[in-house]
């Protein structure tokens, strides 16, 4: 229902502005809403507002994120779609690596991090996924029903 996506209101742009301005997110061609708690990206489209009324907006566009107490929170399917130019790398130096990574066991860094900071999980130049640091520790983001098993 398109009457619960709303543009996105200063405070939720404050807190993504913050995250796109830190690791350089190019979202420059999107349009921003809220729809519930999540952010939601629309490629830009001057023929969008003819069929604005016929469509679920939620379909057309990606959920990138959500605030969490005025902090925005990416989710998978940013890493997925964007890129994040600015955020440091985690290169697994072999398929053993990825296969630990894709089954959701603790990846170790020499990098300095710091807490809440965004990493991309790179394999011979290809973007895996990315990771969260939090709490001392690199949380995978890697969604839980793509897990290997």
């Amino acid at each position: 229902n398109n009457k619960e996506i709303k543009k996105i209101d200063k405070a939720s742009n404050e807190a993504l502005s913050r995250f796109v301005k830190k690791y350089e997110l190019d979202l420059w061609d999107c349009e921003l809403y809220v729809y519930k708690s999540d952010i939601l990206a629309i490629r830009r489209n001057p023929d969008f507002w003819e069929i604005i009324n016929d469509i679920y907006l939620t379909r057309l566009g990606q959920r990138i994120g959500n605030i969490v107490n005025w902090e925005f929170v990416a989710n998978y399917y940013l890493a997925r779609d964007y890129e994040l130019k600015n955020a440091k790398k985690i290169e697994l130096n072999s398929l053993d690596e990825v296969y630990d990574y894709l089954k959701w066991k603790e990846i170790e860094t020499s990098l300095e991090l710091e807490e809440k900071e965004y990493v991309v999980i790179i394999f011979k130049n290809l973007k895996i996924w990315w990771a969260y640091f939090i709490e001392w520790k690199i949380k995978n983001m890697f969604p839980k029903e793509w897990v290997v098993k």
